[in-house]
């Protein structure tokens, strides 16, 4: 055995140094949280420091690659609409999109194509989301046999979550019932989790299509009781999956589906923990159907109006005083605050995704 390290060995250590100097500087950013229960008092240092280290590595280098075009030129345009609206709108919230969100963006993308070769980027991302996964299940059946207790109470947000360093954060349902929490990993909340989840399907579907861990991303998130991952799941399996062959097995997950739906709708109990769950699963579809859903409902009654007010776009400021419990988790919101063009702008690089995807679509149709 030789008695040095082979250079891809050490490409390999490398990498792995760089993946989670580069993890330690996200997690200064939304929506990871780790910073908060580890290092709040020193997340700003250790940022900077981590962002020191990668620059080291990033000059270093010979050359110097830039984003491709598309993404330069995206940029460009959501830069320029958060500069006109700042303007035409006199709000300084655009500028803070543009200061803390878009350049920053643009920022990481560079550097993180210049220090790691990106596919290695998201396998190793990948892993440390399954490792999160994996954690919240283990620590789910540990609080369900009352092995494992949350430890302390931080403020996340405006909100108060739960800590355990083995489930990480933990959004409660309620502080009466300690068996149950909705674990959201790494992350602020269980949504940011299942969306975080998705992007990682989308992205292992596109470059590694590694089944065992597309399995793994559907199922695993379950445990958080996401709403948002039950969608997004359903969404990603009719898209990929419903094929002509495949029919009937899409006819039986429905019958199966509907049984199990119409079993636990119509089951009882006074199990407080047993009611949690099912507040937040089988409870909330019911809502969903019913128009009954609470949790965005300001946006949703509010978001129309708002929007046919302000065709044209508003400031975000003057949007809240108009419409205080309207929310800026609905699609009303930027409909509303950047109006009908700004809207197309500001999310251009979806626009730009998806009108690129269809023509790809198209030409493989028309070969």
């Amino acid at each position: 055995m030789s008695r040095y390290l082979s250079y891809s060995t050490l490409a390999t250590y490398k990498n792995v140094i760089v993946f989670f100097l580069i993890l330690l500087l996200l997690t200064r950013f939304y929506p990871l949280a780790l910073a908060t229960i580890f290092w709040e008092s020193k997340k700003n240092l250790v940022a900077i420091i981590s962002l020191f280290v990668l620059l080291i590595v990033f000059f270093s280098r010979k050359k110097i690659t830039l984003p491709n075009r598309n993404f330069n030129f995206s940029m460009l345009i959501v830069g320029g609409c958060l500069l006109l609206h700042s303007v035409i709108f006199s709000t300084g919230s655009s500028i803070t999109v543009l200061i803390w969100g878009l350049l920053p963006s643009w920022f990481i993308v560079t550097l993180l194509i210049n220090i790691i070769p990106l596919s290695t980027f998201l396998s190793y991302y990948i892993r440390f989301q399954l490792f999160s996964l994996v954690l919240i299940v283990i620590g789910l059946i540990l609080l369900s046999l009352n092995i494992l207790h949350m430890y302390s109470y931080v403020q996340l947000e405006g909100e108060t979550i739960l800590c355990n360093y083995l489930l990480f954060f933990s959004k409660k349902i309620d502080f009466i019932n300690e068996q149950f929490v909705r674990p959201t990993g790494f992350y602020d909340e269980p949504g940011s989790l299942a969306y975080i989840t998705m992007l990682l399907l989308l992205l292992n579907k596109k470059y590694f299509d590694n089944k065992k861990v597309e399995f793994a991303l559907l199922f695993l998130p379950i445990f958080s009781t996401s709403f948002a991952h039950i969608v997004t799941s359903l969404v990603y399996i009719l898209f990929f999956y419903l094929k002509i062959k495949n029919i009937k097995w899409l006819f039986a997950f429905l019958i199966f589906g509907g049984g199990v739906f119409a079993y636990f709708t119509s089951y009882e109990t006074d199990n407080a923990t047993w009611m949690a769950v099912d507040a937040y699963t089988i409870g909330r579809i019911e809502k969903v159907m019913e128009g009954k859903d609470t949790s965005r409902a300001g946006g949703f009654e509010q978001g129309p109006q708002a929007f046919s007010k302000h065709l044209l776009g508003t400031s975000p400021e003057n949007l809240e005083k108009e419409f205080p419990h309207m929310g800026v988790e609905v699609i009303w919101y930027p409909l509303a605050v950047y109006g009908v063009f700004g809207f197309i702008f500001y999310y251009f690089p979806f626009f730009l995704l998806h009108f690129g995807i269809c023509y790809i679509l198209e030409l493989i149709w028309l070969n």
